[in-house]
């Protein structure tokens, strides 16, 4: 048409040739419409969760705003989640530091609606007994508020910290946008305004941080446990059962991965009984989970399909 145009001496035939080589292909036009209507409706999509989101953030935290709140303890958790109140203008806001000599006697908290408990304050605390309000810790705030359901909390005696950094780099390695958080890394308040939808965040969770948690992260890992801190636990059962919260309050479809070669861990997943537990043993072949087979890790799905790792 291009050639035809040069050659062409009649100006309506110029006009008409420059109207047909304005046109597109029907095929482009289709393909062009698509890829409109593609990314307006992606932006709709996040636009949609974002709001979503926010809307139940804020609705969280004006909840909070019309609360009288008191923070007890102000050490690394203390600080962040005062931080945290403060920039979102939380104004009835009281903190008590024991550390400072500046515990409260009851008639002080008497006037808080909700006190949060940094882990080195026990709930067990002889001040806190006659407290008539709502005493929460701070891991069950985080996760309410929280955007994400890809959260995996880590607890256990002893190697918590380097599972929970080994697990952060596996899905750094896969591109994921990670937030290491709890008791190693980022405190859980300085990480939340961060945090989006589809990032992951992995928490390492004390017995102190997990004492009288009301929620667990979707996917927990539970490592050995043996007696320690019982010179702050009331005894070994007390630090048990500050353990099993990171899987007690899971949702439908949680999981809890287990060191199924530690005698006690294994017994308390037996007593649970719900389905969610997922053994990892270098000891013994299990009909679903991780084990060790000669030198190779295998991983077995429910349906006892195996896959070397």
């Amino acid at each position: 048409q291009k050639l035809v145009f040069e050659k062409c001496s009649s100006q309506y035939e110029k006009e008409e040739i420059k109207k047909n080589l304005a046109k597109k292909p029907k095929k482009t036009q289709v393909l062009l419409m698509f890829w409109k209507y593609f990314f307006l409706l992606r932006d709709f999509r996040r636009v949609f969760w974002y709001t979503l989101f926010r809307s139940f953030f804020l609705r969280n935290i004006m909840k909070l705003l019309t609360k009288r709140i008191g923070i007890l303890g102000h050490g690394v958790e203390g600080k962040s989640l005062a931080h945290f109140f403060q920039d979102r203008r939380i104004r009835d806001l009281k903190i008590y530091d024991e550390k400072q000599g500046e515990f409260p006697n009851f008639d002080e908290i008497s006037d808080r609606d909700v006190l949060f408990r940094s882990p080195g304050v026990s709930p067990r605390h002889p001040k806190l007994q006659s407290f008539s309000g709502k005493i929460m810790g701070s891991l069950d705030l985080f996760l309410q508020l929280c955007p994400t359901k890809k959260v995996i909390g880590i607890t256990g005696t002893k190697g918590k910290g380097t599972v929970s950094t080994l697990i952060a780099r596996m899905f750094e390695e896969a591109n994921d946008t990670v937030f290491l958080a709890g008791n190693i890394g980022t405190p859980f308040f300085d990480a939340l305004p961060n945090i989006r939808t589809r990032d992951v965040t992995i928490l390492e969770l004390s017995s102190f941080q997990l004492w009288d948690a009301q929620q667990s992260p979707n996917i927990a890992v539970l490592l050995g446990i043996s007696e320690d801190h019982l010179e702050v636990h009331d005894d070994f059962e007390d630090y048990i059962d500050a353990k099993k919260n990171i899987y007690l309050h899971q949702k439908s479809g949680g999981k809890v991965i287990f060191d199924a070669d530690c005698p006690l861990v294994s017994k308390l997943m037996d007593e649970q009984n719900e389905g969610r537990g997922v053994p990892v043993s270098l000891e013994k072949e299990y009909n679903y989970g991780a084990f060790l087979r000669g030198e190779n890790l295998i991983w077995k799905d429910e349906e006892e399909n195996e896959d070397i790792i």
